[in-house]
Protein backbone atom coordinates (compact mmCIF):
# COMPACT_ATOMS: atom_id res chain seq x y z
CA UNK A 1 0.00 0.00 0.00
CA UNK A 2 3.17 2.34 0.87
CA UNK A 3 4.47 1.66 -2.36
CA UNK A 4 1.20 2.63 -4.28
CA UNK A 5 0.80 6.09 -2.59
CA UNK A 6 4.37 6.66 -3.20
CA UNK A 7 3.62 6.08 -7.20
CA UNK A 8 0.98 8.15 -7.07
CA UNK A 9 2.84 10.70 -5.36
CA UNK A 10 5.96 10.78 -7.86
CA UNK A 11 3.28 10.10 -10.66
CA UNK A 12 2.24 13.63 -9.67
CA UNK A 13 5.09 15.24 -9.66
CA UNK A 14 6.11 13.86 -12.92
CA UNK A 15 2.68 15.23 -14.21
CA UNK A 16 3.43 18.81 -12.96
CA UNK A 17 7.48 18.14 -14.13
CA UNK A 18 6.17 17.45 -17.48
CA UNK A 19 3.57 20.36 -17.65
CA UNK A 20 5.71 22.63 -16.22
CA UNK A 21 8.22 21.69 -19.21
CA UNK A 22 5.41 21.99 -21.70
CA UNK A 23 4.60 25.30 -20.52
CA UNK A 24 8.17 26.72 -21.55
CA UNK A 25 9.88 26.02 -24.48
CA UNK A 26 10.54 22.35 -25.11
CA UNK A 27 12.48 22.51 -28.57
CA UNK A 28 14.18 19.80 -30.12
CA UNK A 29 17.00 17.06 -29.55
CA UNK A 30 19.40 19.17 -31.24
CA UNK A 31 18.36 22.39 -30.04
CA UNK A 32 16.90 21.68 -26.46
CA UNK A 33 14.79 24.39 -24.77
CA UNK A 34 14.21 25.54 -21.41
CA UNK A 35 11.74 22.77 -20.95
CA UNK A 36 13.47 20.09 -22.84
CA UNK A 37 14.93 18.47 -19.79
CA UNK A 38 12.38 18.78 -17.10
CA UNK A 39 9.48 17.94 -20.01
CA UNK A 40 11.74 14.71 -20.43
CA UNK A 41 12.72 14.06 -16.84
CA UNK A 42 8.84 13.95 -15.96
CA UNK A 43 8.18 11.81 -18.70
CA UNK A 44 10.70 9.03 -17.61
CA UNK A 45 9.50 9.75 -13.85
CA UNK A 46 5.55 9.01 -14.77
CA UNK A 47 6.55 5.87 -16.43
CA UNK A 48 8.54 4.87 -13.40
CA UNK A 49 5.92 5.85 -11.32
CA UNK A 50 3.17 3.95 -13.15
CA UNK A 51 5.95 0.37 -13.56
CA UNK A 52 5.86 0.84 -9.74
CA UNK A 53 2.12 1.30 -9.61
CA UNK A 54 1.11 -1.66 -11.43
CA UNK A 55 3.64 -3.80 -10.33
CA UNK A 56 2.75 -3.02 -6.95
CA UNK A 57 -0.95 -4.33 -7.56
CA UNK A 58 -0.22 -7.50 -9.58
CA UNK A 59 2.18 -8.47 -6.97
CA UNK A 60 -0.55 -8.06 -4.27
CA UNK A 61 -3.45 -10.09 -6.46
CA UNK A 62 -0.20 -12.87 -7.07
CA UNK A 63 0.38 -13.08 -3.60
CA UNK A 64 -3.49 -13.18 -2.91
CA UNK A 65 -3.62 -16.47 -5.32
CA UNK A 66 -0.54 -17.97 -3.50
CA UNK A 67 -1.34 -17.70 -0.04
CA UNK A 68 -4.87 -19.26 -1.12
CA UNK A 69 -4.98 -20.95 -4.39
CA UNK A 70 -8.01 -22.79 -3.96
CA UNK A 71 -10.11 -20.06 -2.87
CA UNK A 72 -13.24 -19.42 -5.16
CA UNK A 73 -13.38 -22.89 -6.63
CA UNK A 74 -16.37 -24.34 -6.93
CA UNK A 75 -15.81 -27.92 -5.53
CA UNK A 76 -19.30 -29.79 -5.73
CA UNK A 77 -18.74 -29.19 -9.43
CA UNK A 78 -14.86 -30.76 -9.38
CA UNK A 79 -15.87 -33.80 -7.12
CA UNK A 80 -19.22 -34.48 -8.97
CA UNK A 81 -17.27 -34.74 -12.60
CA UNK A 82 -14.88 -36.88 -10.90
CA UNK A 83 -17.20 -39.00 -9.74
CA UNK A 84 -19.24 -39.24 -12.81
CA UNK A 85 -15.71 -40.02 -14.69
CA UNK A 86 -14.94 -43.22 -11.80
CA UNK A 87 -18.89 -44.40 -12.64
CA UNK A 88 -18.14 -43.97 -16.57
CA UNK A 89 -14.86 -46.16 -16.63
CA UNK A 90 -16.74 -48.66 -14.56
CA UNK A 91 -19.85 -49.00 -17.08
CA UNK A 92 -17.57 -48.07 -20.25
CA UNK A 93 -17.39 -52.02 -21.26
CA UNK A 94 -20.83 -52.73 -20.01
CA UNK A 95 -23.27 -50.42 -21.64
CA UNK A 96 -20.85 -49.19 -24.46
CA UNK A 97 -18.91 -46.64 -25.71
CA UNK A 98 -21.94 -44.44 -26.72
CA UNK A 99 -24.59 -45.10 -24.00
CA UNK A 100 -21.89 -44.04 -21.31
CA UNK A 101 -20.14 -41.29 -23.36
CA UNK A 102 -23.98 -39.91 -23.70
CA UNK A 103 -24.65 -40.19 -19.87
CA UNK A 104 -21.42 -39.02 -18.72
CA UNK A 105 -21.41 -35.84 -21.55
CA UNK A 106 -25.15 -34.89 -20.36
CA UNK A 107 -24.05 -35.28 -16.58
CA UNK A 108 -21.04 -33.05 -17.16
CA UNK A 109 -23.05 -30.22 -19.43
CA UNK A 110 -25.49 -30.29 -17.11
CA UNK A 111 -23.58 -29.39 -13.89
CA UNK A 112 -21.06 -26.84 -16.09
CA UNK A 113 -24.64 -25.21 -17.88
CA UNK A 114 -27.47 -25.43 -16.07
CA UNK A 115 -29.21 -25.37 -19.59
CA UNK A 116 -32.48 -26.63 -21.14
CA UNK A 117 -32.80 -30.22 -21.11
CA UNK A 118 -33.69 -30.55 -24.44
CA UNK A 119 -30.32 -28.96 -25.46
CA UNK A 120 -28.35 -31.11 -23.23
CA UNK A 121 -29.55 -33.83 -24.59
CA UNK A 122 -28.65 -32.95 -28.38
CA UNK A 123 -25.44 -31.86 -27.34
CA UNK A 124 -24.80 -34.98 -25.52
CA UNK A 125 -25.94 -37.06 -28.40
CA UNK A 126 -23.91 -35.35 -31.42
CA UNK A 127 -20.64 -35.34 -28.91
CA UNK A 128 -21.38 -39.08 -28.35
CA UNK A 129 -21.82 -40.12 -31.90
CA UNK A 130 -19.25 -37.42 -33.60
CA UNK A 131 -16.57 -39.28 -31.21
CA UNK A 132 -17.62 -42.74 -32.02
CA UNK A 133 -17.75 -41.93 -35.80
CA UNK A 134 -13.92 -40.40 -35.40
CA UNK A 135 -13.02 -43.22 -33.47
CA UNK A 136 -14.59 -46.68 -34.63
CA UNK A 137 -14.53 -45.09 -38.39
CA UNK A 138 -11.55 -43.34 -39.27
CA UNK A 139 -9.13 -44.73 -36.56
CA UNK A 140 -10.33 -48.29 -36.79
CA UNK A 141 -10.63 -48.34 -32.94
CA UNK A 142 -12.03 -51.05 -30.94
CA UNK A 143 -14.82 -49.64 -28.88
CA UNK A 144 -17.02 -52.04 -26.78
CA UNK A 145 -20.29 -52.16 -28.13
CA UNK A 146 -21.98 -52.72 -24.64
CA UNK A 147 -25.90 -54.27 -24.15
CA UNK A 148 -27.14 -52.38 -27.31
CA UNK A 149 -25.02 -53.75 -29.89
CA UNK A 150 -23.55 -50.82 -30.94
Amino acid sequence: MLDQLGGVFWLCVAVFAAYEGWKTDIGTVTVPGPGFLPFWTGVLLAIISLALIISTIVKKEMQDKLTNPWKGLNWGKTIAVSVSLIIYSLLFTRLGYIVTTFGLTFFAVGVMDRGHVLRRGITALAIAVASYLVFNTFLDARLPKGIFGF
